[in-house]
């Protein structure tokens, strides 16, 4: 199982509408990778910082899935910020659900994204939240 890193974590927030799991450096422009999704549709849209433009390769627990993502210059870091839309119950997003982590497949690197033991509910609201 992979181990979370002190200071990194899946964060959550909400408002009726909309909401967001990112995973990053809380309270800091440090952000890796997010989701974000409207209330109960079920869709979600995923983004990614990268060096360069590429697809969006996601993995958890062995399921994989690769979106053909959209790249726009970063306003935040050196490189892109990548964007693609995605159905919540795909089964890479089923066994992060489940997990708790997901990887980010690139460039022959794999990168993780572990929640902690005390924030894997956060994973779960999101997923709610979508429906």
């Amino acid at each position: 199982m992979p181990r979370p890193v002190a200071g990194y974590d899946w964060f959550y927030h909400a408002d009726t509408a909309e909401a967001q799991l990112v995973f990053g450096l809380e309270a800091s422009d440090d952000v890796q990778m997010g989701l974000s999704c409207a209330a109960g549709t079920g869709k979600l849209d995923i983004f990614a910082i990268a060096d360069a433009p590429r697809d969006i390769h996601l993995e958890s627990g062995g399921d994989t899935e690769r979106f053909k993502a959209s790249a726009e210059p970063s306003e935040l870091h050196d490189g892109s910020t990548l964007t693609a839309g995605a159905k919540a119950d795909l089964p890479v997003f089923l066994r992060f659900r489940r997990l708790g982590w997901m990887a980010s497949l690139h460039d022959g690197r794999r990168d993780m994204f572990v929640a902690h033991p005390t924030t894997m509910a956060n994973v779960e609201r999101f997923f709610d939240f979508c429906g």
